[in-house]
């Protein structure tokens, strides 16, 4: 109604921008929180278990549009720019090219970042890793002459991450639809700020077609976990 057009034309733009940021997060975020909670698990204790509890700490309780501003702060400080928006100002009409292309991947650096950080949960897996590594059949898998290394991996980190699989589809719709405060600070053209316009608008349509989207998401975020528990953990697989 607000924009006098179809709904997937004013919502396809959006959701484009959104699915990019919601799986270069959804990938970093979870590669970088099973890293750290295992390194962390395994350096207990030390400098990087401290370090790596503070950066937990502050992407856990500092509101994601706070970590958005302070990063515009700290990137123009840096490099004397902003980095709001998908492209600079002097790219916005221009046609795509490879200038652009790289202009677009810089903005979206400071989203995926700022994103990634509010999203980094790796306090669990380090709690079942140090619950796991003292187990009888890790210490009887070592006095039998099993490499440290294979050991970790194959058998207390396996064990760990189950917990972590099972909700690691569900933050898929909010990383696609969620975080409307951060894409409005960093004026980002996401769905999230999309369907604030749409629901200040009182658009039915625009923000019931968002909110089925969201519901997509979310059946294929429970799918992905599905299959990622069956990938590391072989007993709970259907075979006929």
């Amino acid at each position: 109604f607000s924009a006098d057009m179809p709904v997937l034309d004013a919502i396809m733009p959006s959701f484009k921008v959104s699915l990019l940021i919601a799986f270069i997060v959804f990938i970093v975020a979870n590669v970088l929180g099973h890293w750290m909670g295992y390194q962390a698990a395994f350096r207990k204790n030390t400098w990087f278990d401290y370090i790596s509890a503070v950066i937990g700490m502050i992407g856990r309780s500092v509101p994601a549009f706070v970590l958005a501003l302070l990063a515009l702060v700290f990137v123009y400080r840096l490099t004397g720019s902003s980095f709001a928006g998908l492209y600079s100002r002097e790219f916005l009409a221009a046609p795509m090219s490879w200038a652009k292309f790289l202009d677009g991947a810089k903005h979206i650096v400071v989203a995926v970042g700022v994103v990634t950080l509010s999203h980094l949960g790796f306090k669990g897996l380090r709690a079942n890793m140090l619950d796991e590594i003292n187990k009888p059949y890790v210490v009887t898998a070592r006095a039998k002459g099993m490499k440290e290394m294979n050991l970790r991996i194959k058998y207390p980190f396996r064990m760990a991450m189950i917990p972590s699989m099972g909700t690691i589809g569900l933050s898929l719709p909010s990383l696609i639809s969620g975080e409307t405060v951060t894409g409005i600070v960093l004026n980002l053209p996401t769905l999230g700020p999309l369907m604030l316009g749409a629901l200040k608008t009182q658009d039915m349509y625009l923000a019931g077609t968002i909110l089925l989207f969201q519901s997509i998401m979310t059946l294929v975020g429970i799918f992905i976990s599905d299959i990622a528990l069956a990938l590391i953990d072989p007993r709970i697989r259907l075979d006929s």
